[in-house]
């Protein structure tokens, strides 16, 4: 590796987009410090909706069941992904789980509302992501590449210029 191009192995890359990326998507422990407060409102409604899925008992497997029925055959996603602030990259997964089963979170989120109703209860919030979907979308356009060449990096290989061509 070190003849040739004199190339070495480096954790530069991934290390640097990570760091550039987690500021500019505003992920911040404290949210009045977030340079890019819109993202960090979109991240904290992300989260919300994960937990919310997959903590409210009272709907049961009612969630699994609506991804079962409303999602396609080659799709064996039956829940959302957890998202943690210090692994921010896992940040790609979570959006594109959360696009790919945006049909069953819709309905889900509808029967919350309706059985608070039938049981002449207080209704929930309603889905928190509602607006988003195209937000989303494009968050996980941005995210991919970044998540890949990240990936890439991360390999200790003989072969880094992958690194270097991912990043053009």
């Amino acid at each position: 590796m070190t003849t040739g191009l004199a190339l070495k192995w480096t954790w530069r890359i991934p290390h640097f987009m990570h760091a550039a990326t987690k500021t500019a998507f505003g992920i911040v422990a404290d949210s009045n410090r977030s340079k890019n407060p819109a993202m960090t409102d979109l991240l904290w409604r992300v989260v919300k909706t994960v937990y919310q899925t997959q903590h409210v008992e009272v709907m049961g497997t009612l969630f699994s069941e609506l991804c079962s029925l409303l999602t396609d055959d080659d799709v064996n996603a039956r829940q959302l992904l957890n998202f943690r602030i210090h692994r921010f990259l896992g940040l790609a997964r979570v959006v594109r789980r959360i696009v790919l089963l945006w049909d069953p979170l819709l309905t889900w989120y509808e029967e919350r509302i309706a059985r608070a109703r039938r049981d002449n209860g207080v209704p929930p919030a309603a889905f928190p992501l509602t607006q988003d979907k195209m937000d989303l979308i494009q968050i996980l356009s941005l995210l991919e590449p970044i998540a890949t060449v990240c990936k890439i990096g991360q390999y200790e290989s003989e072969n880094q210029c992958n690194v270097l061509l991912g990043l053009f």
